[in-house]
């Protein structure tokens, strides 16, 4: 077994039979004897660089994490950061039981199957009787076989092992770690709340180090060439819509390694980071610790950026915040919920923010949504019911195209999914309508300048064979 030891002696040793619930107790008592006054725990301390060269007073007196003691005693064993103890505890127990199956391999199975299926969540829900297992693959969830109530449970804390999280904890509970599954090192995300039955547990599954870039997400010539041309000003505030679950990060962070250059510092406030792109400073946000959108915004504002980018606009605060940034001379990015691109432009109007500022900020706008791709394998000619003809506007004689399903794309006729987007250019035409503050001048303007609806985008995704029209009249059926 090899385990990633940290270039200085340890100060002790671990058990034979090393535990990660005894180790995450010790870290728990070592804070409480420094918040108690204990000065026996000062010189443990001293091996985090932190506390290197700090008396008693000082150590004794600073405002401590747990993860802070976690990693002195991952340093007090030898390695250099509590993930890199944890993942040696954890390789142990794998050894240890090599010869009785359980919830260890039920999970690494569940993992294996999921990617192999392409599935962006895992979701293991405990029932009374069975726990229910289903993957998200192309936004849509598949059931899977059960598994016996008893062992769903022991599947569930496995995983919240593997993600160090507390097992007593009754509050919800969110951690991360990183596998190696079907030769790709994916990062699960995962997120842990009790129920009548259980622990319900979701793990978001994330290809490490695999970023989308800007010409694969979807964008058709003509919407490409304006984002681009946003992107490339010094300033602006530049917003992706859309409801949760449809891409609005992964433009985000497509967008971002755009521009990602030497010349060009870029911080991003986020929750959480998802995607750790080299050369930007990722800051997540930490509400427990105080650490709240607005907070860490301000912060970042004084690390001299060129661009900052927010995951998202949650109340005026912190919409004030990124204009401000804005007249200040920065380029900034950053999400919002709503249907189409001009209902932003209101949405900010209704947070309070005068019109001038609005007008004066936002460059542009982009509205998105995900759509399943049909199976390129058992793609044929689709002739769909003349209601959802004409509800998409389209003639009786359309030709259209929908997979009869495959082994390649588990009989579902889709594979892989594309993104739909309709781009706003803030006009001065556009900036007339803001300055009247009226919705329905503000959507006019916006279609004049060339936004067109999502569904009409999705539609004529569908008659070029991309998608099906069924498929696009579902996801934009809110619109």
């Amino acid at each position: 077994m090899t385990s990633q030891r940290y270039p200085v002696t340890p100060t002790q040793t671990l058990p034979a039979k090393p535990s990660l619930e005894q180790l995450k107790k010790q870290a728990k008592d070592l804070l409480k004897a420094v918040k108690s006054g204990d000065t026996s725990a000062c010189p443990v301390l001293r091996l985090h660089v932190r506390f290197a060269d700090s008396p008693d007073e000082a150590i004794l007196g600073a405002d401590l994490s747990l993860q802070e003691v976690q990693h002195v005693v991952a340093l007090q064993y030898g390695y250099k950061d509590w993930s890199a103890l944890r993942e040696f505890v954890a390789a142990f127990g794998t050894e240890s039981r090599a010869e009785t199956p359980g919830e260890h391999e039920m999970l690494a199975a569940i993992l294996n199957a999921a990617f192999a299926e392409g599935a962006s969540d895992i979701h293991i829900e405990p029932g009374s009787k069975h726990t229910r297992v289903r993957f998200r693959v192309d936004g849509v969830l598949r059931e899977k076989d059960p598994m016996p109530a008893e062992l769903g449970g022991r599947v569930a804390r496995e995983a919240m092992r593997w993600a160090a999280l507390d097992l007593e904890k009754p509050l919800p509970q969110d951690g991360r770690f990183v596998t190696d599954a079907i030769g790709r090192e994916i990062d699960v995300r995962l997120s842990a709340m009790q129920s009548h039955h259980g622990s319900v547990v979701t793990m978001r599954c994330l290809v490490a180090g695999r970023l989308i870039g800007i010409n694969e997400i979807g964008f058709e010539p003509e919407q490409l060439r304006l984002f681009r041309s946003k992107l490339e000003r010094p300033t602006g505030l530049i917003i992706v819509t859309g409801p949760t679950g449809s891409g609005k990060t992964t433009t985000l962070y497509a967008a971002l390694s755009e521009i990602n250059t030497a010349q060009r510092k870029i911080v991003t406030v986020e929750d959480p980071v998802e995607y750790l792109i080299e050369g930007i400073d990722q800051i997540p946000v930490r509400p427990d610790q105080g650490v709240d959108f607005p907070r860490a915004l301000r912060s970042a504002l004084r690390q001299d950026p060129d661009t900052i980018m927010a995951g998202e606009i949650r109340d005026a605060e912190t919409a004030n915040i990124l204009i401000q940034t804005v007249l200040t001379g920065h380029l900034a990015l950053s999400t919002l919920h709503t249907d189409e691109a001009p209902a932003v432009v209101v949405r900010l109007l209704d947070m309070g923010i005068p019109p001038f500022l609005v007008k004066d900020t936002v460059c542009c706008v982009v509205a998105q949504r995900l759509v399943r791709c049909v199976c390129e394998n058992c793609k044929e000619k689709h002739v769909p019911d003349a209601g959802l003809l004409d509800r998409a506007g389209l003639p009786a004689d359309a030709v259209l195209y929908a997979g009869r399903g495959c082994d390649r794309c588990n009989r579902t006729g889709y594979r892989g999914r594309t993104s739909v987007f309709s781009v706003l250019d803030v006009t001065d035409a556009v900036k007339a309508a803001i300055m009247s503050g009226n919705a329905g001048h503000i959507a006019a303007a916006a279609g004049a300048a060339g936004c067109e609806p999502l569904r009409v985008a999705a539609v004529r995704r569908a008659v070029a064979g991309v998608t099906s029209l069924e498929e696009a009249l579902r996801v934009t059926a809110a619109v």
